[in-house]
C-alpha cells in the first residue's frame, strides 16, 4: 500500500519540498544581490575612470555604465517576480489552509460541546 502515508511522512515530504525551494529562493536572491553589487562597482569604477576625459566622452562612459545595471534588472526581474508570486501564492494558500481547518476544528468543538 504506497498509497498510505503516516502523517510524519507527508509532513517531512513538504518540509523536504520547502526547504529546497527555499534554497533556490536563496541562491537567486544572492546572485541578484552579487550582481548588481559588481554593477554598482563596475558604474563606479567607470565614472570615477572618466573623470579624466571631456565631458562628450564622460556622458556616452556614464551611458554605457548605467546601461550595465539596465542589463542586470532586465534578467533578474523575470526571474525574480516568479519565484517572489510563487512563494507568495503558497503563502498565502498554506494561511487560507489552516485558516479553514481551525474553523472546522471550532465547528466541531462547539456542536461536540452543545450535545453533552
Amino acid at each position: 500500500m504506497k498509497g498510505n502515508k503516516s502523517v510524519t511522512e507527508s509532513f517531512q515530504d513538504e518540509f523536504n519540498k520547502d526547504a529546497q525551494g527555499c534554497f533556490v529562493a536563496a541562491i537567486l536572491m544572492i546572485s541578484f544581490a552579487g550582481s548588481l553589487g559588481c554593477g554598482f562597482y563596475l558604474v563606479i569604477v567607470i565614472v570615477n575612470a572618466s573623470l579624466a576625459y571631456t565631458p562628450e566622452d564622460r556622458s556616452a562612459a556614464i551611458k554605457d555604465a548605467l546601461q550595465i545595471l539596465m542589463t542586470i534588472g532586465t534578467l533578474f526581474s523575470p526571474l525574480l517576480a516568479f519565484v517572489l508570486g510563487y512563494y507568495f501564492n503558497q503563502s498565502q494558500s498554506a494561511h487560507n489552509q489552516v485558516d479553514k481547518s481551525v474553523v472546522s476544528n471550532d465547528a466541531a468543538n462547539q456542536s461536540g460541546g452543545n450535545t453533552g
